[in-house]
């Protein structure tokens, strides 16, 4: 049995011997992988790349305010140079002066709180490869715990869109009280 698989074996190296093109593609896919993350993302010598985000905020309403204080974040800016900007952000974006344009549209709190659609709007570089798609990926984890915490607290949010429109509710008297 042994003696079988050491012919086997044998017959199977000679085989490789004679033809390693097919060796030497497996045994260069690591290296040429590795050759090719560097070239990409950098060979780690320096800072990593940081996604230039601009958003304009069109909802100058508590959402989106919790939505800015979320992008300008210390967290976030380990990984993206977020700019605040106006309507001159699209401008900018055909410029070339960022990955990508995060746009939060007007009434976005209302709509949000009354549960009714509402889109954030993300305007990618495409003269820029993989940075445009990392901001897409941040704006996609956006629309999840947004959608995520409208669902869960349908409730308090409907209670709390009531009460703005009944002018009844004071933030400085909740947080008192």
């Amino acid at each position: 049995m042994i003696r079988t698989i050491r012919g086997m074996l044998r017959k199977d190296l000679q085989r490789k011997i004679r033809a390693p093109l097919g060796i030497a593609v497996v045994l260069s896919f690591p290296i040429v992988f590795s050759l090719m993350l560097a070239v990409t993302f950098g060979t780690g010598g320096g800072a990593p790349a940081r996604i230039h985000l601009l958003v304009e905020n069109r909802d100058d309403n508590f959402i989106g305010g919790i939505l800015m204080s979320g992008l300008t974040s210390d967290e976030v800016a380990e990984n993206f140079e977020v700019e605040v900007v106006g309507e001159d952000g699209a401008a900018r974006m055909r410029a070339g002066g960022a990955s990508a344009l995060l746009r939060i549209p007007q009434n976005f709190t209302s709509a949000f709180l009354e549960g009714t659609p509402v889109a954030l709007e993300l305007v990618r570089n495409p003269a820029q490869g993989i940075l445009p798609e990392i901001a897409e990926q941040l704006a996609g984890i956006l629309t999840e715990i947004l959608d995520a915490a409208s669902r869960v607290l349908r409730e308090p949010l409907g209670r709390i869109s009531e009460a703005i429109e009944d002018d009844t509710l004071s933030i400085t008297e909740q947080m008192v009280t």
